[in-house]
């Protein structure tokens, strides 16, 4: 992988070098332009890193352009460009970065420059990186180094930045990945960029040097033993004779390194520097510095003065006026609205130390205000940008929320309050799938929003597949770069029509307001159902308790949780498991964690819908026993959570109603079912599926041996109401769409190739091992098999938690099928009946196990 990435950087490196002498990029259709001096001289004051002087020409070229006829397209496409650069640099009105490269992409000449090309993907990168989708600023960075390496102009300024903010991408991703040595690849590889961007930035004397050397710098931060090459690092900026200040600002990376090195003292006095230096043309400086006083106040337990720190952070960025008070009074933009989050944190700190409600009240304030503008701001975006953001953005944002709102429910339990703290915990759950959902289910069939919806999932799909292809080769074919490139122009007007659908339907059915709120769900619950929605802040697990008739929020401390939780998952995790006894006060105390006095009100019902917090993604909650008894022997003894309940899992409660409106349409005659089994599971899992489904009468088709295929799958699942697959699948909960489902040797089903599709089966069986289970995200769930399916339009999956043997799946399947197909019983009821049947056979010990069968879930 390292080899390929070096021998990419050698022959652009050598095309440029033997392009002769620096040319300008000029193309025939601008020289003559009275114009192009005034550009020319904008070029050359930003490559001379004069920022402030090119700021203010740039801005008077675009009043020009905009007032003159006749002004050749590569003119504005430049002038255009040059200004989403500098917002860029500025890091100030970073809206505007979006604002002009859409502006110089409209702009662009039919045939354009290969530097001008080159230099509208260093926009998108920066586009890219603001919006936090880090593959795909190293996709345009390449594509625009390729691009460069092809012209017959030489531009080693334009290919540096390249290779620098492709660096910083790499870099980005290595800090979003869990396992060290991922880390370690991509940061060996953000090196290099950055070393090369820095050797060409040397070799044309420009004082941009210290752009790539600081990030470069930042990287060796990452590894503590690496500490004296920073201080290297640092030396070198310094030594740099043509240097700007705008770039590797000395303060700047001595208070990045001592607040990650915990050296509070000398944190303040570098950050200090940043906050009183009125010349600084780069803003993000000055409000990191602003978060490191912040963060310092914080752990000085001084929230007074943190307060007033954030705000006189808002005044300096420009999102309130000086003496303004009230934050909520300001512009507040998601840069703006993210400085609320910790604000509502210090006044619930005041308010505990006080006890005075007015700082609770506040908190309680700042924190709904930050929710809702960030949900707004959000909207539209990419997979992966809300996915980084949910990491960082979106924890810190929910965490406040949640503190804060749980925290006045706790005080006062009415039901404004409790509504305040399910609105929190719902608003950190399923982003994604419930706008993909609202998407699909608000189309009217035939109308031209269904054919863009239908469009749209395609060109993301086809997006999502290049980049695990990148993921896995560390880069992408000249013909891949373009189709990538093309792939995202199509997507901006479908995404924006998109967009503008939604807004027709929240304002059409106040979907927002109304299903989102505890009266609503207590109305659509049944008299035998309870909905139990959990969620984890700080230290703490929340579980929040609804049933038409009742309603509470319930906390217990996280860590005995977690302690129990891990010896109850050894046992479905190692061959051993744990001793009849052992497991049974481990999976007793383990319900008593998580819900305590709730357990009463639960069994006063018998379905439980279930929404997970991260730590119980996993957890087969069938298998938690209510009672243990004095003296059990066999598992068979043990009264499990399945014997009192019918247990059915939801993403979040938005996501169950978008499916509930699927699984109401497709209610209709007596269903048909499709078969598909895996030539290599066909001996001892085909004829039991089959036998099982034709036992009730039930109409179907099965496909195996060579019928069994993924080409077969795709062409023909539509046209059934029940789709059995028997066949392999690998879940990856490392990486991201990386699941699979094999319906023969070699041939697989990518998840995306699935979720991409619009089928009209009502339920899906998943036969197969760990079908619910894939890259986990704490705000937005696991991307599993089990999820694409509910995508592709299905609104109830029976998938699995972990590897099940194949002679346990029978039984409960053949189980299954005869209350599901014969009795008519739900779903999540079949399978309990099954489960129970399972856990309480006397005839043989062994399968009584709750590894035997408690793997299977309704979801």
């Amino acid at each position: 992988m390292k080899s390929r990435f070096l021998l990419f950087t050698i022959v652009v490196a050598a095309s440029l070098l033997h392009c002769g002498d620096h040319a300008s990029s000029s193309d025939s259709s601008r020289e003559n332009h009275p114009l192009s001096d005034s550009l020319e001289v904008l070029r050359k004051e930003y490559e001379a890193a004069r920022l402030p002087e090119a700021m203010a020409r740039a801005r008077r070229l675009r009043l020009l352009t905009e007032r003159s006829i006749n002004v050749p397209p590569s003119i504005r496409t430049m002038g255009y460009q040059y200004l989403a650069l500098l917002h860029f640099d500025r890091a100030y009105h970073r809206d505007s970065v979006e604002y002009f490269t859409r502006l110089a992409e409209a702009q662009m000449p039919a045939e354009p420059s290969g530097s001008l090309r080159a230099r509208q993907l260093l926009c998108q990168a920066y586009q890219a990186f603001l919006d936090w989708s880090y593959r795909d600023i190293q996709i345009y960075a390449q594509y625009g180094r390729h691009l460069l390496a092809e012209s017959s102009v030489e531009d080693e300024f334009l290919n540096a930045l390249l290779l620098t903010i492709e660096g910083r991408g790499c870099k980005q991703q290595a800090d979003k990945m869990s396992a060290r040595s991922d880390k370690e690849i991509w940061w060996d590889i953000s090196a290099e960029l950055l070393k090369e961007a820095d050797r060409t930035l040397d070799r044309i004397d420009s004082p941009w040097r210290g752009y790539p050397l600081e990030h470069l710098a930042i990287l060796t931060t990452r590894r503590p033993e690496a500490d004296q090459t920073f201080f290297k690092i640092v030396e070198t900026i310094d030594r740099i004779e043509n240097g700007t200040p705008f770039f590797g600002s000395r303060d700047r990376l001595l208070a990045y390194f001592h607040y990650h090195r915990d050296n509070y003292d000398s944190t303040v006095v570098y950050a200090g520097r940043l906050v009183s230096d009125t010349t600084s043309f780069n803003y993000g400086y000055v409000d990191e510095a602003y978060y490191y006083l912040m963060k310092v106040l914080e752990f000085r337990q001084d929230f007074r003065a943190a307060t007033s720190m954030a705000k006189s952070n808002m005044q300096s960025f420009g999102c309130c006026p000086p003496g303004e008070e009230d934050p909520l009074s300001c512009h507040l933009r998601l840069q703006c609205t993210s400085l609320l989050n910790p604000m509502s944190d210090y006044q619930l700190k005041l308010y505990k130390d006080s006890g005075d409600r007015i700082y609770l009240n506040r908190a309680n304030l700042y924190a709904q205000t930050a929710l809702n503008r960030y949900d707004a701001a959000i909207r539209g975006i990419n997979e992966e940008s809300v996915l980084n953001r949910s990491l960082v953005v979106g924890e810190r944002l929910f965490s406040s929320v949640l503190r804060a709102s749980v925290a006045v429910a706790q005080d006062e339990p009415n039901q404004e309050h409790l509504d305040a703290a399910f609105q929190a915990m719902e608003g950190e759950k399923s982003f994604l799938l419930v706008q993909e959902l609202m998407d699909r289910t608000s189309n009217k069939a035939g109308d031209s929003s269904q054919y863009t919806t239908t469009a749209l999932v395609e060109v993301e799909t086809e997006i999502q597949l290049l980049k695990t292809e990148f993921d896995t080769d560390r880069g992408l074919s000249e013909e891949q770069l373009e189709r990538f490139w093309l792939l995202n122009q199509q997507r901006i007007p479908l995404r924006a029509r998109i967009l503008d659908r939604r807004k027709e339907v929240i304002s059409a059915s106040g979907l927002r307001d109304e299903s989102n709120t505890l009266p609503y769900v207590c109305e659509r619950l049944n008299a035998s159902q309870a909905l139990l929605e959990f969620s984890e802040v700080d230290s703490f697990l929340i579980l929040l308790y609804v049933d038409r008739d009742t309603q509470a929020l319930y906390t217990a401390p996280l860590r005995p949780v977690t302690e129990h939780l891990l010896a109850f998952t050894d046992h479905f995790n190692t061959a051993r498991g744990l001793e009849v006894e052992e497991y049974a006060r481990v999976a007793n105390q383990l319900l008593q964690d998580i819900a305590g006095p709730v357990v009463q009100l639960m069994r006063q019902r018998k379905e439980l819908l279930v929404v997970p917090s991260p730590h119980l993604q996993s957890l087969p909650f069938s298998a938690l026993v209510i009672d243990r008894g004095p003296n059990p022997s066999e598992f068979s003894d043990l009264r499990y959570a399945v014997d009192e309940w019918n247990i059915r899992y939801l993403s979040s409660w938005r996501t169950e109603r978008h499916l509930a409106q699927r699984r109401n349409a497709l209610r209709g005659e007596a269903p048909v079912v499709g078969i598909w089994t895996h030539s290599q599971l066909d001996g001892y899992l085909g004829d039991v599926a089959q036998e099982s489904i034709a036992a009730t009468s039930t109409d179907y088709n099965h496909y195996r041996k060579d019928d069994c295929s993924s080409k077969s799958f795709l062409r023909f699942a539509k046209q059934y109401d029940i789709l059995h697959l028997s066949a392999h699948a690998k879940a990856d909960t490392q990486h991201l769409h990386r699941n699979f489902l094999y319906m023969a040797p070699g041939d697989s089903l990518n998840e995306l190739r699935i979720s991409e599709r619009s089928w009209d089966a009502r339920l899906v069986v998943l036969a197969a091992c760990s079908t619910d289970r894939g890259q986990s995200f704490s705000r937005e769930g696991n991307f599993s098999l089990r999820r694409s399916f509910h995508l592709a339009g299905v609104p109830d999956v029976v998938a699995s938690f972990y590897d099940i043997p194949a002679s346990a799946t029978n039984r409960i399947l053949m189980d299954f099928y005869r209350y599901h197909l014969g009795r008519g019983c739900t779903v999540s009821e079949s399978l309990a009946r099954a489960q129970r049947r399972a856990a309480h056979r006397s005839e043989a010990q062994r399968d009584a196990d709750p590894r035997q069968w408690a793997g299977l879930l309704a979801g």
